[in-house]
């Protein structure tokens, strides 16, 4: 029996690095299927750019769910997020 893996993909503000980092995303999905991924979107306005996007979106739902992180203005965390980020 194998530990059932986890993977939280948290892109930066842009929709380039969603769509950079989604064919190394695919490729783990396709070869290690129990591996879980997880998307995190720290930006309301990247995550509605995503929706619209209906390729990276459905590609996105494939691998796993997508999680908007915060609703409203840049607040503490976001800070501390773009921080590391950097």
């Amino acid at each position: 029996m194998t530990d059932k893996k986890l993977i939280a993909v948290f892109p930066s503000n842009k929709i380039l690095s969603t769509d950079t980092i989604l064919p190394v995303m695919w490729l783990i999905h396709k070869k290690e299927p129990d591996t879980r991924i997880v998307f995190y979107i720290v930006n309301k306005d990247l995550y509605e750019a995503l929706k619209n996007n209906c390729v990276l979106w459905e590609m996105m739902h494939e691998m796993g769910p997508v999680k908007l992180l915060f609703q409203s203005a840049p607040g503490y965390f976001q800070r501390i997020i773009h921080k590391f980020r950097k």
